[in-house]
């Protein structure tokens, strides 16, 4: 992936009017021609979304990003969808503790609305009850809970106790949140299991286990790689093997997967600056966090960078076994025409523009910069986060609880102006859940940060 270091924030401009037109049209479709009956849009058919019979793990998303439309143009008619379809179709997913996903589900909509009431952009008069589904997904999520030997845990997938995904780092953000309204997770005989650190040991264990770092147990490995699915032993919580459900091997990178450790990490990051030294404490303190997950999201980011086309658009896996039929292709943009492997623009949608990676020296505006159809924008600022790219998690964080503060803020480096002065994070209005996503474009649109 080629970086220019080059661009300026006001070049996004032009891609985000486009960007916002097309999405707020094509949400405007769905409404009107989509069934939520028949379960949620997963992909299409014939230009058409259809669903598929599986955990129903997108159909958060659908209503979110009515939410982040209204969020970034105030057309009020998608809030008002966002709120009544909420209501009408999200209860089951806030007490499902069949699935690793409420943070996919249950923060893209009752987070959402319960940011947008405490930053005065909705009528106040849902904050408890939207509270009140964020603690009791939050609680719910980190119940899926399985011990490693080492003394740590994982939230574990629906596969089962076995199953950790890289996933769900992305379901870490509302256990994240339920834990800042002040809920814990309750156990036997009353005990009161804090969230926070069911959090922190998910997070520990996606580190050490979903990211491959290419040292000790790795070191035949590459740096950055991820494995979808890490298998552990049930009976004694030791780590088996890595595996793959929806990559090519547990040996190769899906990079959608990828993608999400990539935004992950740096969200926790984020939602660290929120909490104090004291809170972080009891769990090995503030150092050991912060330097666990800057190196997770630097590896992470450096392996996009490195096995990404020049669009910035990757490939559906970087083992898939057709790429060896490619040729050059990491130096040229992704060809979503080949015959051998698919792109995927939901990778590239999903992933921030490395702010991590240690690929460029000159400080740009990070994953709000712009990018051409063929070079995107990277920066090493590790330890700053530009506000306009915070993720929903620290976001709602900011808006609800005080922020500690500890050092000066560091100023938006985005000068892109919208309704709305930050850019919420969930799900990507263009990405597999939303017809909204022209590859040519996704790394132009991604950069705006309304990805997940």
């Amino acid at each position: 992936m080629i970086i220019d270091d080059q661009l300026s924030p006001s070049d996004l401009r032009p891609a985000l009017e486009r960007f916002w037109k097309l999405s707020g049209d094509k949400i405007d479709l769905m409404l009107k021609e989509y069934d939520p009956a028949q379960g949620s849009p997963v992909f299409t058919v014939n230009g058409k979304y259809s669903t598929r019979g599986w955990t129903e793990w997108t159909e958060g998303f659908y209503y979110g990003s009515a939410f982040l439309q209204f969020d970034a143009t105030g057309e009020e008619r998608h809030a008002k969808e966002a709120q009544r379809l909420t209501l009408e179709r999200m209860a089951s997913h806030v007490s499902h503790i069949g699935v690793h996903d409420h943070g996919f589900n249950n923060l893209s909509t009752y987070g959402n609305w319960l940011r947008l009431q405490h930053e005065g952009r909705l009528p106040a008069d849902q904050i408890d009850f939207c509270e009140l589904a964020v603690k009791l997904s939050g609680a719910i999520q980190a119940s899926r809970y399985a011990p490693t030997h080492d003394g740590g845990g994982y939230i574990y997938s629906f596969n089962g106790p076995q199953s950790l995904f890289v996933d769900t780092i992305r379901s870490c953000r509302i256990v994240m949140v339920a834990h800042k309204l002040g809920h814990p997770l309750m156990g036997e005989n009353d005990e009161a299991i804090s969230l926070l650190g069911r959090a922190l040991e998910h997070i520990e264990s996606t580190a050490r286990y979903s990211v491959f770092y290419g040292e000790g147990r790795d070191s035949y490995d590459e740096w950055g790689r991820t494995a979808h699915e890490s298998v552990f032993n049930p009976n004694d919580g030791r780590f088996r093997c890595p595996n793959s459900q929806q990559g090519y091997s547990g040996f190769t990178t899906w990079t959608r997967g990828l993608a999400w450790a990539m935004v992950g990490f740096p969200e926790q990051l984020e939602f660290l600056e929120t909490l104090s030294d004291a809170d972080l404490e009891p769990f090995g303190g503030r150092t050991k966090w912060k330097d666990m997950m800057l190196k997770a999201a630097r590896a992470t980011c450096d392996w996009f960078i490195k096995n990404t086309p020049t669009d910035g658009i990757p490939y559906w896996d970087g083992g898939a076994p057709g790429l060896t039929k490619m040729g050059d292709y990491l130096n040229q943009p992704a060809d979503p025409f080949n015959y051998h492997e698919p792109v995927d623009s939901s990778a590239a949608t999903s992933a921030p523009i490395p702010k991590t990676a240690s690929v460029t020296t000159k400080p740009v505006s990070p994953r709000c910069a712009p990018s051409s159809p063929t070079r995107i924008s990277a920066s090493i600022r590790p330890t700053t986060v530009s506000s306009c790219t915070r993720s929903i998690t620290s976001r709602m964080a900011g808006t609800i609880f005080p922020k500690v503060k500890r050092s000066p803020a560091t100023k938006p480096a985005c000068g892109v102006t919208t309704t709305s002065a930050n850019s919420p994070s969930t799900f990507p209005v263009s990405s597999t859940t939303n017809p909204t996503t022209p590859s040519s474009a996704a790394l132009r649109i991604k950069a705006a940060r309304i990805s997940p």
